[in-house]
């Protein structure tokens, strides 16, 4: 009797779990990589997914991982997350990602940090809707 109290408590357990992860099918309206002060636009194209797994959003494209973010905040209203990435020689990555869950718009930027210099490496839009669940 004991085994099958620990089974359902299981069970139910891992049925919350899978109903906390949010999944967004999200598709790219706008694209843009900056070199040397030029931008370099791409438009449209590409599909991907935002997977809210706390304590990380999952970004797949293709079914291929891209990046994890950290949450910052998850409201029913926007989703953000941050993710910072050292690249050695007092050099770092920052990429941060919002999802505006009303209006199911969708940004990420990229940006570099060396000393006290900043400088925007890329930046992409799209339009998201929740996927079933």
């Amino acid at each position: 009797m004991r085994r099958m109290g620990l089974v359902c408590i299981a069970l139910l357990l891992c049925s919350s779990a899978a109903r906390a992860a949010d999944t967004w099918k999200c598709s790219l309206l706008e694209s843009h990589r900056f070199q040397q002060g030029r931008s370099l636009a791409q438009k449209g194209g590409g599909d991907f997914q935002v997977q809210i797994k706390p304590p990380v959003i999952h970004l797949t494209a293709n079914g291929h991982f891209i990046i994890d973010y950290n949450i910052i905040e998850n409201s029913p209203f926007r989703l953000f997350g941050a993710k910072r990435t050292e690249l050695g020689g007092g050099a770092s990555r920052t990429s941060r990602l919002t999802l505006d869950k009303v209006h199911g718009r969708i940004s990420q930027s990229g940006i570099s940090h060396k000393g006290d210099s900043e400088e925007l490496e890329e930046i992409f839009s799209g339009r998201c809707s929740e996927a079933p669940g």
